[in-house]
């Protein structure tokens, strides 16, 4: 009995032992490619300098065909706190006279063309000429009596200040978008929107204005003068207040007591609002805020 289950034990092992030593078949994978980053802004390459003339041209033109600067100004120099001549004279190493070869003469003036002058990073010299001449609007440091010839294009400036001008409009279409109605059409009465309309017609009309300068539909908001318009407008409405050319009054059944005199040149809502802000008028705003309750 011990011998039979021995030689079923060695029948049935290398039975086993084969079936163990057929390779199992692995899932192919594709090795993953690793993730690139985008190289945007890596390979940064300098930027050529760009000069603008300040100049206008003749016969309908925005700038001259061409434009010839002396290559030669006497300039203040921040580092050395004097006054030094500077030129421009290709093959130089500086652009200060006292620096420059004693053989090295003047050439040809600089050229501008259409208005423009483009100067590559391979020219430093010609860029730090243009950089510190008087002519120069965009130098800190230029003489004020000279005038204005030209000035450096700032990328960096202008990307800065389109950023706010596009905040600025953001700030203004929500405020005309979602401002509350009753305020909404309380401020298009000060802007002279007419209000005669629906709601959607008014709104729109306050959304272009915002649009086209936003910054002082933002800044109005804001200043008191406005709210003194407001309700002074609304006094009108109500017939509370009546105003001419030369005055303005309460009304008080037919009778009209003058409050302010309007002088020439101004406009009445003007010298009301003026008048009211001041010490001598803020008991006439008392007055005009408790006849308006009456109306609430």
């Amino acid at each position: 009995m011990t011998t039979k289950t021995k030689t079923q034990k060695a029948q049935v092992e290398p039975k086993a032992q084969a079936a163990q030593a057929v390779p199992v078949a692995q899932p192919k994978t594709t090795p993953k490619k690793p993730y690139k980053i985008p190289s945007f802004g890596r390979n940064k390459v300098e930027k050529p300098a760009v000069y603008n003339l300040a100049l206008r041209g003749g016969q309908g033109r925005a700038f001259p065909v061409t434009y010839m600067l002396k290559a030669e100004d006497i300039v203040y120099d921040p580092e050395t706190n004097s006054e030094r001549t500077i030129r421009h004279i290709p093959g130089e190493t500086s652009i200060f006279k006292d620096e420059q070869s004693k053989e090295a003469r003047l050439k040809e003036p600089i050229m501008f063309t259409n208005g423009l002058l483009v100067v590559s990073k391979q020219d430093p010299n010609l860029r730090k000429f243009l950089d510190m001449h008087n002519g120069n609007a965009s130098n800190p440091n230029r003489k004020g009596s000279r005038g204005i010839v030209y000035r450096k294009i700032d990328n960096e400036v202008n990307a800065k200040k389109n950023i706010e001008k596009v905040r600025s409009e953001v700030d203004a279409l929500h405020l005309a978008l979602t401002m509350p109605i009753d305020k909404l059409v309380g401020y298009a009465k000060v802007l002279g929107v007419n209000i005669d309309k629906s709601t959607e017609e008014i709104r729109w009309d306050m959304k272009v204005l915002a649009q086209k300068d936003p910054i002082a539909f933002i800044d109005g908001l804001s200043d008191p003068r406005t709210e003194v318009r407001e309700i002074i407008l609304k006094a009108k409405e109500y017939s509370i207040l009546d105003f001419t050319k030369n005055k303005v009054c309460w009304i008080v059944g037919t009778e009209r007591p003058v409050i302010t005199v309007v002088p020439i040149g101004v406009e009445a809502i003007d010298k009301m609002v003026d008048f009211c802000m001041s010490d001598e008028g803020s008991h006439i705003m008392e007055e005009i805020n408790k006849r308006l309750e009456k109306f609430a």
